[in-house]
């Protein structure tokens, strides 16, 4: 399995998993599993309460419904340019950032859920595995394959395995060379690619920053699933 060092795989063990509550389904537990780490403190604190009103109408109003800003978001509003443009400036939606029509929503999370694996995100990669993952049809098993080392080709679909593929040159920095560009011009459109490599690089970003606060859990997830 991909992951840091410094989480726990044996989800009976030791205090209450970091997001358990009222999502505790068969796809969220398996979220929780991973997301068992040891107490550390985060070297960011959050910008704004909870309860900031303001703050809080702004983020719902991106998010089409009256919810509360993840940790993620409450530490990026440290920079007002980055909160804004995520915010305001319409990165940010329901399905998370960039999300556009032309993207398959499954796909979609696969290849998040894939590059938050690969650059040990464990906080980015629960969020999803709880909050989307069902709904757009990831079993358990799905989400265990997405945390592998070695992709297992024969548990994906040839497009699921193009855009694994994909990621993992990306992250990997190999380059996509004239093999992988024939294969994946022979199943997406160059506007979707386009797309799904903005996705890549967009949460490659919230990985770094992830990496950098040291965000650990994410209590909301439990009242905020889609």
């Amino acid at each position: 399995m991909i992951g840091r060092s410094d989480f726990t795989l044996d989800p009976l063990a030791g205090p209450a998993l970091s997001v358990a509550g009222k999502l505790c389904t068969a796809t969220t537990i398996v979220a929780h599993h991973y997301l068992r780490r040891t107490r550390r403190l985060e070297r960011i604190a959050p910008v704004f309460d909870q309860d900031d009103v303001a703050l809080n109408e702004m983020y719902a109003k991106a998010m089409g419904g009256p919810l509360k800003p993840l940790r993620l978001y409450r530490i990026a509003a440290k920079s007002q340019a980055l909160f804004g443009g995520l915010v305001c400036g319409g990165l940010l939606g329901p399905r998370g950032l960039f999300a556009t029509p032309r993207q398959d929503r499954r796909l979609r999370e696969l290849v998040i859920l894939r590059t938050c694996a690969l650059l040990g995100a464990d906080y980015e990669w629960n969020v999803h595995a709880a909050m989307f993952a069902s709904g757009v049809g990831l079993s358990v098993d799905d989400l265990e394959h997405t945390r592998l080392i070695d992709r297992n080709p024969d548990h994906w679909t040839s497009d699921e395995n193009c855009l694994l593929g994909l990621v993992e040159t990306l992250i990997g920095r190999k380059g996509i060379d004239d093999a992988l560009w024939h294969t994946l011009s022979s199943n997406f459109d160059e506007t979707a690619l386009i797309e799904y490599v903005a996705v890549i690089g967009l949460y490659a970003a919230v990985c770094y920053i992830i990496d950098l606060a040291n965000i650990v859990s994410e209590p909301l997830i439990e009242t905020n699933p889609r």
